[in-house]
């Protein structure tokens, strides 16, 4: 039973704290640490942009699913991420990514929703000026 439980704990936190980048991403990343991470720091850049401008998100299924592919990119680069100076940017855009997770998952639960109910305010009111 002891063998079992070790056995056990011995395969699954190395998946839950230093998880493997599915084969899809790996593919997906340049082989320079610095131009993947620049590529990764743009698209989280537009996205969180995009997500703002629109308004938000009234579901956060496709925030998470977005994440998780980038997040699936972020983990293949790390191990091009072998200096010192890379590792600490690399640190940077992980802290980075979570902070803008969450600041985006807040705001489209609040500020976002607000601005949704705004605009199909003022599409139900031009519409109604619209046919006077």
């Amino acid at each position: 039973m002891i063998y079992a439980a070790v056995a056990g704990l011995a395969s699954v936190i190395p998946q839950v704290f230093w998880p493997e980048a599915p084969a899809w991403a790996q593919k997906a990343v340049p082989e320079s640490c610095v131009e993947g991470l620049r590529q990764l720091r743009q698209e989280l850049v537009d996205r969180a942009s995009s997500q703002v401008a629109t308004g938000g998100s009234a579901s956060d299924r496709a925030l998470d699913r977005w994440f998780e592919r980038w997040d699936a990119r972020f983990l293949a680069l790390e191990p091009h991420c072998a200096t010192p100076g890379e590792s600490d940017a690399y640190a940077l855009l992980n802290q980075l990514r979570h902070r803008m997770g969450t600041s985006l998952q807040r705001f489209d639960s609040q500020e976002g929703s607000l601005d949704r109910k705004l605009d199909r305010k003022l599409r139900r009111l031009s519409a109604r000026s619209s046919g006077e």
